[in-house]
C-alpha cells in the first residue's frame, strides 16, 4: 500500500470519528462512529481484519468482546496487496469516485437461511436502508467482503474532443482533479503518466 493511500484513508478515517464525514450506511452511521471510537479502528487495524478475514478469521466488533462469524471460503480477487479499478462500486460513498478495490469471493454456495432472504421484501428494504444498497439486486456482491482503496492523488478524471477537422486529426482535453488534503504527495502527482488509448469502428 503506497504511503500516500495510509495517509489519505486515515485523513478519512479520522473525519468519520470526529464526525465530519458521513459513512455509506445511513442508518448505522451512529453505531459505526461509536465502535470506531471504542476501538480506535485505524486504517491498520481495518487492514489487518480484512487480512484475517481472507484467512477465514473474522468478527465484529463491539464495546465488549467481539462477535465472531461464521466466514466461507473465500477466493482473492486480485491478490492481496493488488487492487482492481473501474469497476461500479454500488455501497460506495461519493467522496471515493471510483476507488479501487480487493474482493474477497465466496467459494462455496450461501447458507440457505441467506438465500430465504432474498424473498423478503422487507429484509431487502432493511438493507437497502441501513445498509445503502440492496445486496440481492447485486449477485456478484452477495457475500463477498471488500476493501475500498480511494485513489490518494486524483479524485477523477475526464475527458472531451475540443475540435475535430474533416481530415479525421482531433484535440482531445484531458482533466485530472487532484485531491486535496495536507502533505499531499507533489512528487507522485508529477510523475504520474497519461495513456490513451483509441478505439475506432474501422480500426
Amino acid at each position: 500500500m503506497p504511503q500516500a493511500t495510509a495517509r489519505e484513508l486515515d485523513r478519512h478515517d479520522r473525519g468519520y470519528r470526529s464526525g465530519r464525514h458521513r459513512l455509506g450506511c445511513p442508518h448505522m452511521a451512529q453505531d459505526c462512529k461509536r465502535l470506531s471510537r471504542g476501538a480506535g479502528s485505524p486504517f491498520d487495524d481495518a487492514r489487518k481484519w480484512y487480512e484475517d478475514a481472507a484467512h477465514g478469521r473474522a468478527s465484529i466488533p463491539t464495546q465488549g468482546n467481539p462477535i465472531d462469524l461464521a466466514v466461507p471460503v473465500f477466493g482473492v480477487e486480485p491478490a492481496l496487496g493488488r487492487f482492481c479499478v473501474g469497476e461500479t462500486v454500488p455501497f460506495a460513498p461519493p467522496w471515493h469516485d471510483g476507488p479501487r478495490i480487493h474482493r474477497l469471493v465466496p467459494k462455496e454456495e450461501l447458507d440457505e437461511v441467506v438465500r430465504r432472504l432474498e424473498s423478503s421484501s422487507a429484509a431487502r428494504e432493511w438493507l437497502d436502508a441501513n445498509a445503502g444498497f440492496d445486496p440481492y439486486a447485486f449477485e456478484e456482491w452477495l457475500g463477498s467482503i471488500s476493501l475500498l482503496a480511494p485513489d490518494p492523488l486524483i479524485a477523477g478524471v475526464g475527458h472531451f474532443p475540443l475540435w475535430r477537422d474533416p481530415n479525421g486529426s482531433e484535440r482531445i482535453i484531458v482533466q485530472a482533479h487532484r485531491r486535496r488534503y495536507p502533505d499531499y504527495a507533489e512528487a507522485d502527482a508529477d510523475a504520474l503518466a497519461l495513456v490513451l488509448f483509441q478505439r475506432r469502428p474501422a480500426g
